[in-house]
């Protein structure tokens, strides 16, 4: 019996068994309705060969067996049953299983239930997220078809190494539990495309994490990270990087070579600058880099204008006094936000932004008659929220 249950009492114990009986019936009917595939059928050609056991001929060990294995199932797994049958019905593939928010604590002895041993084989897509694990068993390793792996919001400590088995997963989320660490393991799942570490209390990324190559989005935000392990230079496939939130005092200047990234996220961290190599990113739309300690933007006056394609600047809450001329060239910006800075002026070159349709700049010394004029005869609209001083321009 599992330690977190009390034995039940005879009434609830037939209750239970009653129930779980007509649930497996019911699953049982609507299974029958699928066509098996033929390592289908093999396998049940197998399973009713050499030991084989009929119910007349069980030993009264093997039935005090089968008795003890329905009582657990019944007791300890009955809030994952009821799930389970529910989902698998649901989903006559048998491909999808969604555990989502069923305060579930243990998995341990699940993946080896008789019901998920033939479900095993096809699942592809498992959620587990929003319960109350604390660790994932080993036989997770099993289910070597899994494409999708959600374990969001959990309380686990760590992974298993036998994650390394599931080389067919292409999305992984471990976000928003208590991770410490990664496993070199995770460099064996070649496949991922979409990595979710965020909102965990990790120091590091380990270097395998530069083998995924495959990977088109990280998400590391909310961590405490010091800095990026050189290795990431290696995933040039991304195209969204959000590592934001965390302790990050500067970035490498490899960052330019990830030159596929449409989105790169590095607000709430430390970054007292920029570096050059950054103007290399000329595929990116949306670049953040708000919340930091950045003293000065003209340190990117030719490589920031290569940015022709940003559609979103936000590099508010800093402390710049000055923006540089070159921001001419970001002709598709729609929205600049500026605010919390120690800015007195504008650069001329922001008439030159045809497309601009929203600018920040609360929270700075700017607001003079005269800017509201220009931006009036610039034909924007300008909304003044009076009480916290703050100031949007809109074409």
């Amino acid at each position: 019996m599992h330690p977190e249950y009390a034995l039940p009492t005879d009434e609830q114990l037939s209750g239970a068994l009653n129930t779980l009986k007509e649930k497996l019936d019911t699953l049982s009917k609507e299974l029958k309705k699928v066509p098996k595939t033929k390592e289908e059928t093999k396998e049940e050609k197998k399973e009713a060969g050499v030991g084989a056991v009929a119910p007349a001929e069980m030993t009264e060990e093997q039935a005090k067996k089968q008795a003890v294995d329905w009582l657990e199932t019944a007791v300890v797994f009955k809030p994952y049953i009821d799930a389970l049958v529910q989902e698998m019905i649901a989903s006559k593939d048998k491909k999808v299983l969604f555990l989502h928010s069923r305060s579930l604590k243990t998995l341990d002895g699940f993946f080896d239930l008789h019901l998920m041993r033939h479900a095993r084989d096809t699942l592809i897509d498992l959620c587990l997220s929003n319960n109350q694990l604390t660790s994932l068993p080993d036989t997770l390793g099993n289910l070597t078809h899994l494409t999708k792996l959600d374990v969001f919001f959990n309380q686990l400590t760590s992974l298993p190494e036998v994650i390394e088995k599931l080389t067919n997963l292409t999305k992984l989320v471990v976000s928003g539990n208590n991770l410490k660490s990664l496993p070199e393991a995770i460099g064996n799942l070649t496949n991922l495309t979409e990595l979710s570490v965020s909102d965990n209390p990790l120091h590091i990324l380990p270097d395998a994490i530069g083998k995924l190559t495959n990977l088109t989005e990280l998400n590391a935000w909310g961590n405490q990270l010091t800095r990026l392990p050189d290795a990431i230079e290696n995933l040039t496939k991304l195209t969204v990087l959000n590592i934001w939130g965390n302790k990050l005092s500067s970035l490498p200047d490899w960052i330019g070579k990830l030159t596929h990234l449409t989105m790169l996220g590095v607000h709430k961290n430390y970054l007292s600058s920029l570096p050059d190599a950054i103007g290399k990113l000329t595929h990116l739309t949306t670049l953040n880099v708000s919340d930091n300690k950045l003293t000065s933007l003209t340190k990117l006056p030719e490589s920031i204008e290569n940015l022709t394609n940003l559609t979103t600047l936000n590099v508010s809450r800093n402390k710049l006094t000055e923006l540089p001329e070159s921001i001419e060239h970001l002709t598709n910006l729609t929205t600049l936000n500026v605010s919390f800075n120690q800015l007195n002026k504008l650069p001329e070159a922001i008439k030159k932004l045809p497309l601009l349709k929203t600018l920040n700049i609360k929270g700075n010394s700017l607001l003079t008659p005269e800017y509201v004029e220009l931006f009036k005869k610039q034909g924007l609209r300008i909304i003044h929220f009076e009480d916290q001083r703050d100031y949007r321009y809109f074409r």
